[in-house]
Formats: structure tokens, sequence, C-alpha cells
């Protein structure tokens, strides 16, 4: 212990640009050189639960799409879709550029099918198919200083003068997700957090949701 923060003391006396360097070079170290991936039996986690470190992400991918993917082919006619965080993104990008039959029923602000925004997490993703799928699920609007915009997805896919204008844009949309999911035959889904992030004033699921509009549908999906 006495080591530690001796070594911690010394490293602090270094210019800030050392110790940049320094932490660097450990970084990259760790990274080549990771210890062998494993779960976390401390929490009930296999390895395939756990992110794995350094080039161990290499192996682990080809190992999993080696095992659970074999047979599977996505041709260039294939009607492809995916939604989910930033790695959903970049699969479209790395479709349309070559030339696979990546679909897009509507413009967003990423590269994506649907103007979704980003979807990190599993109740969103859930409420996005359940709003796709039920043309029952109620229509929420809430106002920010830019204008009315969908709570369940985030403000940046969309802000409008009136909340008729929203509504209708809403609705425009949910369309859109519905011929998405109807026309596709494989959907990329790239999530995030699998967790629910729980505010002093509302609970958030990925973007400002309704909980109580997904908890009243709770097993529908």
């Amino acid at each position: 212990m006495l080591s530690r923060r001796f070594t911690k003391a010394v490293f602090k006396t270094f210019p800030l640009a050392v110790q940049r360097r320094i932490r660097d070079g450990v970084e990259e170290r760790r990274r080549r050189r990771p210890s062998p991936h494993r779960g976390l039996d401390e929490f009930g986690l296999a390895g395939t639960q756990v992110y794995p470190e350094g080039i161990n992400f290499d192996d682990c991918v080809r190992i999993g799409m080696t095992e659970r993917l074999k047979g599977f082919v996505i041709r260039k006619e294939t009607p492809v879709a995916s939604i989910g965080s930033c790695f959903a993104d970049e699969f479209a990008s790395h479709m349309r550029a070559a030339g696979f039959n990546y679909l897009t029923t509507e413009s967003d602000v990423f590269p994506a099918s649907a103007n979704w925004g980003r979807v990190y997490t599993i109740p969103c993703f859930r409420q996005i198919v359940m709003y796709s799928t039920d043309e029952g699920f109620p229509i929420p609007t809430e106002r920010l200083r830019d204008g009315w915009f969908d709570p369940l997805r985030e403000p940046g896919t969309g802000q409008f003068p009136t909340r008729q204008q929203a509504e209708a844009a809403i609705r425009s949309h949910r369309a859109a997700s519905r011929k998405v999911f109807a026309d596709t035959r494989v959907l990329i889904i790239t999530l995030g957090e699998r967790s629910v992030d729980r505010s002093r004033f509302r609970p958030r699921m990925g973007a400002p949701a309704s909980h109580s509009i997904a908890r009243s549908r709770a097993g529908q999906v």
C-alpha cells in the first residue's frame, strides 16, 4: 500500500506531458496484452456478458460470429435495416457504401433506416416496437424552447412550431418505422446500456420517455 502511494506521489512530480505519455503507454500495453477474457463470477456474468478488453474484443467477436452466425448470409439484394447506438450508424454507412440493400424509409439526423435517433436501451427499443406496431399507441408531445417534439425520441429528431405539426410528424414517422419492421429481412440491433436511468423528477428510458405509457402496455410486446 505504501509503495503504491509512493509511486503515485513520484508520478505526480512529472510534467503533465510526461504523465500523459506514460498513461498512454500503459493503456496501449493493456490493449495489446490484456488478461485472458473471462466472466465475472461474483456478479453472475458469463464471458459473453462482459465487454472484452483490448484485442480480446476481436477474438470474442470472431468466435461469436463463427458459432452463432454459421450459415447466415446477407446478399446484396437482402433487405437490411439497423437501429441502436453509433454502431448501428457505422453498419448503415458500411452497407450503403458497399452497395447492399439497406432500407431507408425516412431521413434521420444519423445514418439509419428511420428517424429513430440514437437508441441505447432495451426499454427505449421496446417502446419503438410498440408504437410502430400498435396504431392505438398514445401520441404524447412535449415542448422545449425550440418547439414541440416527440418525448419517445431524442428532441433532435425534430421540433415543430405547433403541437398539431408535431403530432402529424410523429404519425408519419411511425408509419415509416412500421414499414421498416415489415419490409426488412435482417434487423441489426446495437444497444448501448441495458439499464433504465431514473432522474429525481421522472423516469427516463434513453430518450425522455413516458414510463407510464410503456408500463401500461407491459406484456404486449
